[in-house]
């Protein structure tokens, strides 16, 4: 029963996590500066955690599957919230009018992080390795998003580019003021 439990938790996790990839996006689908930073994000978060999961057995792993899942502040919940919270930014950054970007080209692996996620498909860890690959990827996301969010804020609000971010509350909408102040605490 226990088992099933475990396994019910993190495929919920799992499942959750991305159904808000796709959630009410269409309206970012025309919008090629947003659409580029939530491609960055979805495919840095994928290499970054489920596919290593996945290439390393760690979702029939019971064991693996209680570390990512069991906890409060676990690494499943905590990634799930945060690539919510990025798909909330991203759809609510398609809300405003932004200047397009123009005579200007992006080679999205010339980013070190995704070039490293990508570079590492299919790598296999030993069990002792596993999890903390994982923690380390999420806390490459998390400088990832914070990245992200700091670069939608000055470019709505005009908020310092170094801005202090709490990455599993951030609220675009909170305006200029409101962000700087809940930041400084």
């Amino acid at each position: 029963m226990l088992r099933t439990l475990i396994y019910d938790l993190a495929h919920k996790e799992l499942l959750n996590g991305w159904i808000s990839l796709y959630r009410n996006m269409y309206g970012i689908f025309g919008k090629t500066q947003i659409m580029l930073m939530k491609i960055v994000w979805d495919w840095a978060s994928y290499w970054a955690i489920p596919n290593v999961l996945f290439i390393n057995k760690g979702y029939v792993d019971i064991d693996i599957l209680k570390q990512y899942s069991s906890s409060h502040s676990s690494i499943g919940r905590r990634f799930a919230k945060l690539n919510e919270r990025m798909q909330e930014l991203f759809r609510t950054w398609g809300h405003y009018d932004i200047e397009p970007c123009s005579d200007h080209q992006q080679n999205v692996f010339d980013l070190n992080c995704l070039y490293q996620f990508q570079s590492e498909l299919g790598k296999i860890y030993k069990p002792s390795e596993l999890m903390p690959k994982i923690e380390s990827n999420l806390k490459v996301l998390e400088h990832i998003s914070a990245e992200i969010f700091r670069l939608v804020s000055h470019q709505i609000h005009k908020t310092p580019h170094d801005m202090p971010v709490d990455l599993y509350n951030m609220v675009i909408e909170d305006g200029k003021d409101e962000l700087i102040k809940n930041q400084k605490k």
